[in-house]
């Protein structure tokens, strides 16, 4: 089997910016999103304002006769299931600009992630301190790393079950020396 490598003229500024764009912007973006949710915006008087039109708008009725507490109750699940999902998000993102296009899973994408994800998951505690309306809990930390513990082991069985597919097709994969010099190029 021979071993192809891009040549270094194939990498191009233009195209390494384009490629950086492409991985990390929408992690960036995400990170901005994030930082917006911990503003004054996404206090709980305002999800509890917009759980109770979008109740309103699905069921009129059923949304009359809810109590105050079973609307609080549904408030404080949304959002914990919200640090969730932004998380596993942010996670999933964070993985995919590490790998870079890499096929096979790089182990330093899953710690750089889960790191990545922690420091974000505290520095936003930490932000919301100071944000009027909003404050900091460990516990929500914990609750965002359960996003990111889900989401790595969705990400693990993923490449296992695209290795297995792989091996099922025979020749159709790239060889490893060609997959590392496209990563190294660019």
């Amino acid at each position: 089997m021979s071993v192809t490598t891009i040549p270094d003229s194939a990498c191009t500024p233009s195209k390494r910016g384009a490629l950086l764009g492409f991985y990390v912007g929408p992690l960036v973006l995400w990170m901005v999103l994030i930082f917006f949710a911990s503003t004054e915006a996404g206090t709980t008087e305002n999800s509890g304002r917009m759980i109770r039109w979008l109740l309103t708008v699905i069921s009129p009725d059923q949304a009359r006769n809810l109590s105050p507490h079973t609307l609080h109750v549904i408030n404080i699940m949304v959002r914990k299931l919200g640090h969730v999902t932004e998380y596993a998000i942010l996670t999933l993102l964070a993985v995919r600009a590490i790998q870079f296009g890499a096929p096979s899973l790089k182990k330093r994408s899953l710690l750089g992630a889960f790191l990545i994800s922690l420091l974000y998951a505290c520095s936003d505690e930490i932000h919301q301190r100071f944000v009027p309306g909003r404050g900091a809990s460990p516990i929500d930390v914990a609750i965002d790393m359960t996003g990111v513990v889900l989401v790595m082991a969705g990400i693990v069985v993923w490449f296992w079950v695209k290795s297995i597919e792989r091996r099922l097709l025979g020749g159709v994969r790239t060889p490893p020396e060609v997959a590392r010099a496209r990563t190294a190029e660019c």
